[in-house]
């Protein structure tokens, strides 16, 4: 009977250690929270279905050159608990490439998640992340002064809705 009993828990411990490595990716599947970056593919669908809001765009002189920040329509934009999940802030069009992470000038949408390690802002185009925004952090609500985005330098940062970054 012994050797019957140290069978079952060893087929028992098989299957645990086979669960605790599958367990992990799958929660990663099931879209509680990214380990890594995103797809350009699946931010750039998300942008498809996001609606921006002209009228709140932001455009500012910088190094000569124009860069526009157009928002997230205020109502798409989610809370702090769900940003595991991920959402589009908006679209930035620059004539400038970034001052410390060297994003190419272009087009680009802007999407912000968070990962086990923080926050992180990707500028995609074309279905590929072109680049990753520096010095990511969540502020407290700013919505009173609404959800028009601000534009600073040195080495030009973005402040959106709750977020700011620099490229």
């Amino acid at each position: 009977m012994r050797s019957t009993r140290s069978k079952s828990l060893a087929l028992m411990g098989v299957a645990l250690a086979a669960w605790a490595m599958v367990a992990p990716a799958s929660a990663t599947a099931q879209g509680n929270g990214h380990r890594g970056p995103p797809s350009g593919r699946d931010i750039a669908e998300k942008a498809k279905a996001t609606k921006l809001d002209a009228s709140q765009a932001t455009t500012a002189n910088v190094q000569g050159k124009r860069v526009t920040v157009t928002p997230a329509d205020a109502g798409q934009l989610k809370s702090h608990s769900d940003m595991r999940e991920g959402q589009v802030l908006g679209q930035l069009d620059t004539e400038v490439a970034g001052d410390e992470t060297g994003l190419p000038a272009g087009k680009y949408n802007l999407y912000a998640v968070e990962q086990d390690d923080g926050l992180h802002v990707y500028a995609e185009s074309g279905g590929q992340v072109v680049g990753e925004g520096l010095r990511a952090t969540k502020h407290s609500d700013r919505s009173s002064r609404g959800n028009k985005p601000e534009i600073t330098e040195p080495g030009w940062c973005i402040s959106i809705w709750i977020f700011s970054f620099c490229w």
